[in-house]
């Protein structure tokens, strides 16, 4: 089969500017000559902090999130500030979203959120040992609850659809694989 061509592909431009990111177009002439405009949403990169408790518990946050006009349960995390190092903006999301502060992060796995609307990357990082430190310093408009769920729990939850919010399945799935929960029979 032969391999196909790349498609022909502007530079982007720039839209509608945005609080917390751009929404740009480009131009594509697709290898069998159709023609047609993409947008999409330039972002800063995203992290997120799954926190382990020293009991095993994940310190996760229950956020109402108006497009879906419904709570989400998830993990904390936010864009990263310019120049901010991944491992330091997962700290920081977790500490200023529910006050807990853990050990070193280690990545537990990067991902796109989708590629056909966003350009940005999300970075996952596992936060062993994390206790309650200091009060959180939620943004306005952030209404978070604070949520201790047993890792043991996190299949059944998943399966049930407590946890549904896509972006987050990653570093689950990641994290029942590392623990061996998930992976080859």
């Amino acid at each position: 089969m032969k391999k196909p061509e790349p498609w022909n592909v502007s530079p982007e431009e720039p839209v509608f500017p945005a609080r917390i990111f751009d929404l740009c177009r480009k131009h594509v002439t697709t290898d069998t000559g159709h023609q047609a405009d993409y947008y999409f949403i330039r972002s800063a990169d995203w992290v997120n902090a799954l926190a382990i408790t020293p009991n095993d518990e994940m310190v996760l946050i229950r956020q109402f999130r108006p497009i879906a006009g419904r709570y989400f349960l998830e993990i904390p995390g936010g864009l990263l500030e310019p120049g901010e190092s991944p491992e330091f903006g997962a700290l920081r999301e977790l500490e200023e979203e529910t006050g807990y502060r853990g050990e070193t992060p280690t990545l537990l796995t990067k991902a796109k959120p989708n590629t056909a609307l966003f350009t940005n990357t999300i970075h996952y990082y596992l936060v062993p040992n994390a206790v309650i430190s200091v009060p959180p310093r939620r943004e306005a408009g952030e209404d978070i609850t604070v949520e201790l769920v047993p890792v043991t729990s996190l299949p059944r939850l998943i399966q049930n659809g407590d946890l549904d919010h896509g972006v987050m399945l990653p570093a689950f799935l990641k994290l029942l694989l590392d623990r061996g929960i998930l992976g080859p029979e």
